[in-house]
């Protein structure tokens, strides 16, 4: 929820900042920011997937040694 909120707040102030300043800056302020969203947004799906694979690897192992911890 945060993340598409900040992603509309962005695309506005990229909609609007063409009225602020020069076209110029302005689409080398997009490709930056397009850039930028991009690698943030691979980054967190690498993260997300190194999580998501530690978890499993935790829950694997806890459910493997959980009989052999009660008997």
């Amino acid at each position: 929820g945060l993340w598409s909120a900040w992603l509309c707040l962005i695309s506005n102030g990229v909609g609007v900042l063409p009225y602020l300043m020069p076209s110029a800056l302005v689409s080398i302020l997009s490709t930056v920011i397009s850039i930028v969203g991009g690698l943030v947004g691979f980054v967190m799906l690498l993260v997300y997937c190194v999580i998501i694979n530690d978890l499993r690897h935790k829950a694997a192992g806890t459910t493997a040694a959980a009989p052999t911890e009660q008997g």
